[in-house]
C-alpha cells in the first residue's frame, strides 16, 4: 500500500477471491519483476465454459468499486483511484473474453465518476447520450427481445415480500414504457440489493444480480439479511421458455454458517 505498508486478506476475502476465480476462469499470479499481477486464463471457469465458442456480451451492473463512504472500516486504501485500478485489473481479462462490454453507472457514494474511466479502460461501449463510457441505463435488443439494464432497484426489509417487489419493479418499468408510447422491455436486469433474485411471468422477466461483497458493518445495520451469496448470472437466448424469454443460468456460492458456540 502507499507508504510501504501491507495488507493481508482475511479468511472471508480469500474465499471471495477463490469464488471469483472459479466463476470467471481467470487466475492471477504475482509478477515479481513488474511488481504487479499477470493473468493466467483458465478455460474451466464457469462463465467461460458457458460462453465458449458463442457470441456473448458482458454487462457490469454498477458499483464496480466500493469507494469511500459510510466510514466503512472494511475499505482498503484511502484513494478511489486505487480502487479503480484494482477493478480494472480484475475485470480486464474477463472483458477481453467477450465480444462486447457495457458498464452501467452505480451509486454515486460508491463510484463517483470512476466508472466512465473504468469503462474506457475496459474497452466498453460508448454512450452517445451522456458522452461517457458508462450508461445510466442501457437498452439492448437480443434475439428480437428488448432488455433493459440499470443498477438501482428498491430494497425490501421483508424477505417474504421480495417476489412482490420484483413483480412491481417489472410492471412499473413496462407500464412507464406504455405510458410514454415506448417499446416495452421484456427482460429487466438490476443490481444494488446485494441479494440474487429472479421473477418471471408471461409478461416478462426480471433478474437481480448477486454481489461480490460479504456483509459489511453498514450492511448489517440497514438490512435483516445475515448472509449473502456472491455470484453472477447469464441470460441464455439460445434456450427460450414457452413465453419466449431467455433461460437464466446463475452461479451462486453459499458461505458457511457461523460457528455455533456450545455452552
Amino acid at each position: 500500500m502507499e507508504g510501504g505498508g501491507t495488507y493481508r486478506a482475511n479468511a472471508v476475502q480469500r474465499w471471495l477471491w477463490a469464488c471469483w476465480e472459479n466463476a470467471t476462469g481467470c487466475r492471477w499470479k504475482p509478477d515479481r519483476a513488474g511488481g504487479h499481477f499477470v493473468t493466467m486464463p483458465d478455460r474451466q471457469g464457469w462463465i467461460r465454459k458457458l460462453a465458449k465458442r458463442r457470441k456473448c456480451g458482458l454487462v457490469v451492473l454498477g458499483d464496480a468499486i466500493e469507494g469511500l463512504h459510510h466510514h466503512s472500516v472494511e475499505v482498503i486504501g484511502a484513494d478511489e483511484l486505487l480502487h479503480e485500478c484494482i477493478a480494472e485489473t480484475i475485470l480486464a481479462p474477463l472483458a477481453e473474453y467477450f465480444d462486447t462490454t457495457f458498464v452501467i453507472r452505480g451509486t454515486e457514494c460508491h463510484v463517483g465518476v470512476r466508472e466512465s474511466a473504468l469503462g474506457m479502460k475496459l474497452g466498453a461501449r460508448y454512450d452517445k447520450a451522456t458522452k461517457s463510457f458508462c450508461f445510466e441505463q442501457a437498452q439492448l435488443r437480443i434475439r428480437d427481445t428488448l432488455c433493459h439494464f440499470k443498477h438501482h432497484i428498491g430494497s425490501s426489509m421483508r424477505p417474504w415480500t421480495t417476489s412482490m417487489q420484483y413483480a412491481a419493479a417489472l410492471s412499473s418499468e413496462q407500464l412507464n414504457a406504455v405510458g410514454l408510447d415506448h417499446e416495452v422491455p421484456r427482460v429487466i436486469c438490476r443490481a444494488h440489493r446485494h441479494q440474487y433474485g429472479e421473477f418471471r411471468s408471461n409478461q416478462g422477466l426480471i433478474v437481480v444480480s448477486p454481489p461480490w461483497q460479504a456483509m459489511t458493518r453498514f450492511a448489517r445495520r440497514v438490512t435483516m439479511a445475515s448472509l449473502v451469496q456472491p455470484g453472477l448470472f447469464a441470460l441464455d437466448f439460445r434456450d427460450l421458455d414457452s413465453y419466449g424469454l431467455p433461460r437464466v443460468h446463475a452461479k451462486l456460492y453459499r458461505p458457511d454458517a457461523d460457528e455455533v458456540v456450545e455452552l
